[in-house]
């Protein structure tokens, strides 16, 4: 055995990706439907966060969750598995398909419905009804860009890519999936807590980030492809 062989292992020694399983679609749906009672807590919550003030600790905690749903965040990690696991260097196309593909689903969306954030309101003295946040079309469709950023709540971007990026780890590396998805729901936290998205934008983002997950990684959709590319590395 030579030095390069002991120093790196052979991918079959790695731990090994799940097969094709129905459990992001599944958590999908299971997201979505949460989504419909969580409209009625989306006023009193937000309007709740405004006024708790969180320990020192677990207020930094929150806040920094935000780089594992940021652009920037997931390329650091991603570059990360690059540099400390070559032998997954493939799969780095796949877990950026999840947290990209997530992320631009979501922004299309939220670049076609109009909502505003709770932080563009005052929700210590609102009286309307929840449905009331929605306000139509986005104003880049409408043309009234102004102020276009407090009308993307709905869903959260960040989540959306936060569960895609836990989705795809989870599936290159189950043991950690617990692991990942505590990450997401940190990064989830935050979205609410700085005042950006209201709870049923994150559940309804964290179901689109399911979705496009499952289908990345589902070896019956869109996962034989990644699976065609990535078997190249063991031929090589």
């Amino acid at each position: 055995m030579t030095n390069q062989d002991s120093a790196e292992p052979a991918l079959d020694q790695l731990e090994q990706p799940l097969t094709s399983s129905r459990l992001p679609y599944l958590a999908a749906l299971a997201l979505a439907l949460l989504a419909l009672p969580a409209f009625a807590l989306d006023i009193p919550l937000s309007r709740y966060v405004t006024q708790v003030n969180l320990p020192g600790d677990i207020r930094d905690l929150v806040r920094i969750s935000e780089v594992f749903a940021h652009g920037f965040g997931v390329t650091l990690i991603l570059i990360t598995i690059i540099v400390l696991v070559p032998e997954r260097r493939r799969h780095v196309l796949r877990l950026l398909a999840c947290a990209a593909g997530s992320g631009c689903l979501a922004l299309l969306i939220k670049n076609t419905v109009a909502r505003r954030r709770p932080q563009s309101l005052n929700l210590q003295e609102w009286q309307g009804s929840v449905w009331s946040t929605f306000e139509g079309w986005s104003p880049w469709l409408s043309g009234e860009g102004t102020g276009a950023n407090q009308l993307q709540s709905f869903p959260s971007g960040h989540t959306a890519t936060a569960v895609g990026l836990a989705v795809g780890l989870a599936f290159l590396w189950p043991r950690g999936r617990w692991l990942f998805a505590s990450f997401a729901a940190l990064a989830a936290l935050q979205r609410i807590d700085c005042g950006a998205h209201f709870l049923s934008d994150t559940l309804v983002a964290a179901a689109l980030g399911c979705l496009i997950g499952g289908l990345c990684t589902d070896r019956r959709s869109l996962g034989k492809c990644f699976d065609r590319w990535e078997g190249k590395a063991t031929r090589e």
